[in-house]
């Protein structure tokens, strides 16, 4: 997926989540501030496992930082799996425990880890997939049978993924504007 799709889907599943099972993860959201940090941090998860690619979107921002991590880690590598979510959870918890006291870091956490995993289904929609059960399982993995699969960049996201997740993305809001 592009950069435009990750964020614009990621918004999607992080409403969604927000929406529908938000009191059951703890995401208690009561003011425009907490709820413009969680879009900003469901948008910077939605683009951050991309930083082990420096010609993203992201990477071209991180520069160095991209540089050297792609020299370590593969594209859509480590980053693109389910142990990295276990391991953003962890570090979360942590941080929050030490300050528990300002629910902002919980909102931004709770968003980046959802932005995270808008992004790995993003990828998991393509026809390359993501090694979404490494290290246990080294297989490419995908959400959708492979004749269903598109190409990253493709006509198929231009005009359809994109502006569907753009027509639900308004749609939902438009209701919370309401």
């Amino acid at each position: 997926m592009t950069f435009k799709t990750h964020i614009v889907s990621s918004l999607v599943v992080g409403l969604a989540t927000a929406k529908y099972f938000g009191n059951y993860i703890g995401l208690h959201i009561h003011s425009d501030l907490e709820f413009s940090i969680y879009l900003f941090a469901v948008a910077f998860g939605a683009l951050f496992p991309d930083i082990d690619e420096p010609n993203s979107y992201i990477g071209r921002k991180f520069g160095i930082f991209s540089q050297i991590f792609s020299i370590f880690f593969k594209h859509r590598g480590i980053t693109h799996t389910a142990i990295i979510i276990l391991f953003y959870f962890g570090v979360l918890s942590l941080f929050v425990l030490a300050h528990y006291s300002n629910p902002l870091y919980k909102i931004a956490g709770i968003g980046f880890i959802i932005g995270n995993i808008g992004h790995i289904l993003g990828d998991s929609s393509t026809k390359s997939g993501v090694p979404l059960l490494y290290p246990l399982y080294s297989k490419n993995l995908g959400i959708l049978p492979k004749q269903f699969r598109y190409t990253t960049g493709g006509v198929i996201e231009y005009l359809f993924v994109l502006p569907a997740f753009s027509l639900i993305l308004a749609y939902q809001l438009f209701g919370i504007l309401k």
